[in-house]
């Protein structure tokens, strides 16, 4: 039951009416227009674009030259 009361006392802290600038900044929050954040979707692109750029290159440059010689007497598929 102490674990209750904890948890009533709790609520009761939380039923409080914020001070007033918190008040008044969630109202400014509230009505403010969202703002468009191009800066972040630019940087998500750059980011993404190095990524595959960056796994793309080395598995191109591994894939053009071959892995292993040939074994004598056979020529190398065209």
């Amino acid at each position: 039951m102490d674990d209750l009361k904890l948890l009533r006392d709790l609520g009761a802290e939380l039923e409080h009416q914020p001070p007033a600038t918190l008040a008044r900044q969630r109202e400014r929050f509230l009505r403010a227009r969202p703002r468009r954040r191009w800066s972040a979707w630019w940087t998500a692109g750059l980011v993404a674009a190095a990524t595959a750029a960056a796994v793309a290159a080395p598995v191109a440059f591994i894939a053009a030259r071959p892995t292993a010689a040939p074994p004598p007497g056979r020529t190398r598929p065209t």
